[in-house]
């Protein structure tokens, strides 16, 4: 009897169900409840950490996977142990900042003996409402126009679409980038940003995974996550960074909108990595101290009045964007109300544009509209742009 007794309060204290004396035990886990507590459900925009809470039987395997409902959207979010065996409250659920206006909504899923429990994690938005109309941002001195009536674009009514990024920096929403976009074709014609120390300082490194733009539908993007097949060819085609990974340094939330697949361009891996990325640095170079360098990268397909053959990159699906045949870099330096130089760089995507010297491609903001049917620095008055636009003075810029 004694031994029955003592049997009896042992089974109680460790949680298992109770059990009589030459009775038969309960099928394994039976008394033992799955269940999953986050630390928190509902979480500010900023990037942070949520912990869960694992409930399950002492022998019981258990894993976490990660669920979005809007499958546009990635969290950048990991899951640290995703796996492991029995009761633990030490699963760590890293995630980005929300640099969208509305919320987010992420589902944790916890499968343990045989029972999947679901809990969700919503974040708060951040930044405007809307993407702004593009003709009202006249603040912005980077926009090129919006009349595209002088372009090479097939029904660029239908075809286009302009897409701007925001960010939060120190607590403070800012732009990051705009570009217009063809659906189409699946590329930006130009892609315009302002470069000051608040974007470049800092240690961010890169992201380490290309992702969907938010802002556009997955239907008018190139899936990119695995790039494009012809970088196994001869010439090599890289996933060509339109704002480089480098000119936002500031956070990892703000880098990470340089991963888009919008922001992406079939550029030739020798290109990409010499002359282009030379000229990449060259613009970082030449961040004024205190102020904001204006800069318009962008990809061409067409000259005006050219004859042009347009090849295409695929990837994995067989899916298709269009090959860029020239890039160019439109710059504009600021100080204080002043817009003091301007320069740019016309450049043919070609495996014969080897080496590092991008120097002799410079070339007038006006050659470059000449040559496009882009209006740029719209939002600068004509006295302005025909300071910057007409002419450039290779001794107003680092490393000419």
């Amino acid at each position: 009897m004694r031994k029955c007794i003592l049997w009896f309060a042992l089974a109680a204290v460790a949680l298992v169900g109770p059990v009589g004396c030459g009775g038969s035990k309960d099928e394994p886990g039976s008394a033992t409840a799955v269940s999953l507590t986050l630390s928190r459900t509902s979480v500010p925009a900023d990037g942070s950490t949520v912990w869960a809470t694992v409930a399950t039987a002492d022998n019981a395997s258990w894993k976490i996977e990660l669920a979005n409902p809007d499958t546009t959207i990635d969290w950048g979010a990991t899951v640290n142990p995703q796996t492991g065996t029995g009761p633990t409250n030490l699963v760590q659920i890293n995630y980005l900042a929300n640099v969208a206006s509305a919320a987010r909504s992420m589902n944790v899923v916890l499968t343990s003996m045989g029972t999947t429990v679901s809990k969700t994690l919503t974040q708060a938005g951040t930044g405007p409402d809307v993407i702004p109309d593009q003709d009202k941002l006249t603040g912005w001195k980077e926009l090129p126009s919006s009349d595209l009536s002088q372009t090479t674009i097939t029904d660029p009514a239908t075809n286009t679409m302009f897409n701007t990024h925001f960010t939060v920096i120190n607590g403070s929403v800012l732009r990051n980038f705009s570009m217009l976009y063809d659906k189409k074709e699946k590329m930006a014609y130009w892609v315009a940003y302002p470069m000051a120390s608040v974007y470049t300082t800092g240690s961010a490194g890169r992201a380490k995974n290309f992702i969907f733009d938010p802002n556009v539908p997955q239907a008018y993007q190139l899936d990119l996550t695995y790039t494009y097949t012809e970088y196994y060819t001869t010439p090599s085609l890289n996933r060509g960074h339109q704002i480089p990974s480098q000119d936002r340094q500031s956070d990892a939330a703000t880098n990470q909108q340089t991963f888009y697949f919008t922001n992406m361009t079939p550029q030739i891996g020798s290109f990409n990595s010499g002359l282009w990325s030379s000229l990449e640095g060259m613009v970082r170079s030449n961040v004024p101290s205190g102020d904001t360098l204006y800069v318009v990268t962008g990809a061409v397909l067409h000259t005006v009045g050219g004859t042009e053959t347009v090849s295409y990159a695929h990837n994995r699906a067989g899916d298709t964007a269009a090959i860029p045949n020239y890039y160019f870099k439109c710059l504009v330096k600021r100080s204080g109300d002043t817009y003091t130089a301007g320069i740019a760089f016309w450049i043919p995507h070609t495996t014969t544009v080897v080496g590092t010297k991008f120097q002799a491609y410079v070339t007038t903001i006006r050659d470059v509209e000449t040559k496009t049917g882009f209006n740029f620095f719209g939002n600068l008055t004509t006295a302005e742009q025909n300071t910057v636009e007409t002419s450039y003075k290779t001794s107003d810029w680092s490393g000419m």
